[in-house]
């Protein structure tokens, strides 16, 4: 198969075997920085940027059929003119697509008065990295095993909780 295509795009196939059919699917990779949307990077740019923004141990799906686009960012939540903040919120939007995030300073679980288990006040921060170490999560956390906040969940049939 030979791939005609601008250099700046990357082509990834894959076949597969799907609902006993033989089947190709192929999709079409762009980059570009969010100050300048009108201009894709070049592939090995485009590539090299993808690498670092990914954690540790992700890798990207290419190639897999999804019933829709999807979107990959990568961000720091800086506070305006270096000025400590517990909270912010970030938002991305592409065309009529938004997503908001909430992003918090550090947080500890903290033992109160009373021996209940609490979440402090957010830690002020200038910049804080939007990845998955530092959302909710932890290793018995589906959903985020590689976040931070919980080692172990307490459950009726007897795990424990371990709070990060």
């Amino acid at each position: 198969m030979k791939i005609l295509k601008d250099d700046k795009l990357s082509v990834l196939h894959r076949s597969f075997y799907w609902r006993r059919e033989h089947t190709l699917s192929v999709g079409v990779f762009a980059g570009f920085v969010l100050d300048e949307p009108v201009s894709l990077l070049g592939e090995p740019v485009m590539w090299k940027n993808a690498q670092e923004s990914l954690a540790r141990n992700q890798v990207l799906d290419v190639a897999m059929p999804k019933p829709g686009g999807e979107v990959l960012l990568a961000g720091v939540c800086c506070a305006p003119k270096g000025r400590e903040l517990k909270a912010a919120e970030v938002s991305f939007r592409l065309g009529n697509i938004r997503k908001r995030l909430n992003v918090f300073g550090d947080r500890y679980w903290t033992r109160s008065v009373a021996a209940v288990w609490e979440i402090s006040t957010p830690a002020p921060f200038t910049r804080m990295a939007i990845t998955w170490e530092n959302a909710f999560g932890g290793p018995a956390v589906d959903r985020n095993p590689v976040g931070k906040g919980i080692d172990s969940v307490e459950t009726e049939s007897g795990k424990r909780i371990r709070f990060l």
